[in-house]
């Protein structure tokens, strides 16, 4: 009880002050469609990214210098996941440690592998881009979640310019990508969300296993999230193994706890797509959340439109 007490007021200190200037365009690139939140939404995620960077132990490995720039992205990515929900399902997580660009982790025994985010996850010593412990760090590439956020920041100018009546090139959101178990081979490879997928896991984690399935509200969820996820993990593999082409990343075949990852990004990232080509997907993941982003996003879509008329 007094922990809480003294956290509770530690917040409401942070909160007391603005935030600082320099923060803003960091929060804003540092998620999807920031435009489309509602006012209520950006004040809150405002509230959680303050938290987050003041709570979190930060650590810069590889040589990597740690800047606002880094801590207000990568927080901006959590927290949005955890948005309509309560920010509190983040306090296990204590560190993030951040590599300029992909590294090779050794053997450290405590590791989870079935949330490491690499190639091979079985292997040790193998290149990764991020990985999750359970009661312990998110390990993130500052160059994976960077590139992310420069599509995000790319969108929102795009966004803005053509409310204003303006035209920035073809709003294009991601190639096909090459059909392989990996990373970044889906057709939404170019928005491969690594922080997402790493605090995908963290929230999968909170009920003590990596099974694919976090915390839900009640039986009813569950039932219709065990009936959706096992359909669409079984299809996504079969496809994956006859050579199908897929709009969710076969990475996430590996196992359930990756295949809920890989759908977390995707649906943040590819909303209206994702609810086009896999709609009870969409809707177990909408219900979750507690956030719509494809209605969102058709929101700010329609107002750009009725803008350029």
């Amino acid at each position: 009880m007094l922990f809480r007490y003294f956290r509770r007021r530690r917040r409401q200190q942070l909160l007391a002050a603005p935030m600082p200037l320099a923060w803003q365009p960091y929060l804003e690139w540092g998620v999807p469609d920031y435009d489309a939140l509602p006012s209520v939404a950006r004040s809150r995620l405002a509230s959680y990214v303050r938290w987050f960077v003041a709570e979190k132990h930060w650590e810069g490995c590889g040589g990597l210098e740690l800047t606002d720039e880094i801590r207000v992205t990568i927080a901006a990515g959590a927290c949005l996941l955890v948005l309509e929900l309560d920010f509190d399902m983040l306090s296990r997580v204590q560190s993030i440690l951040v590599y300029p660009t992909e590294y090779v982790a050794p053997d450290r025994g405590l590791l989870i592998t079935e949330v490491e985010d690499e190639d091979e996850p079985w292997l040790e010593g193998s290149a990764r881009l991020g990985e999750a412990w359970y009661r312990g760090p998110v390990v993130l590439s500052w160059q994976d979640v960077e590139r992310v956020a420069r599509l995000h920041r790319r969108d929102l100018e795009r966004s803005r310019a053509e409310r204003a009546g303006q035209t920035i090139g073809a709003n294009h959101r991601g190639p096909v990508g090459r059909q392989k178990r990996k990373r970044g081979s889906g057709r939404h490879s170019e928005r491969d969300n690594v922080v997402a997928h790493e605090f995908a896991h963290q929230l999968d984690m909170l009920d003590r296993t990596v099974d694919g399935t976090p915390p839900l509200a009640d039986r009813r969820q569950y039932k219709a999230w065990t009936r959706v996820m096992t359909v669409e993990f079984q299809q996504l593999s079969d496809d994956f193994d006859h050579g199908r082409p897929t709009f969710l990343d076969p990475y996430g075949t590996t196992n359930p706890g990756e295949f809920f990852a890989v759908a977390t990004e995707t649906f943040f990232e590819q909303p209206r797509e994702l609810a086009t080509e896999h709609p009870e997907l969409y809707a177990v993941l909408r219900d979750f959340y507690r956030q719509d982003p494809a209605a969102r996003q058709e929101a700010c879509a329609a107002g750009a439109r009725a803008a350029g008329h």
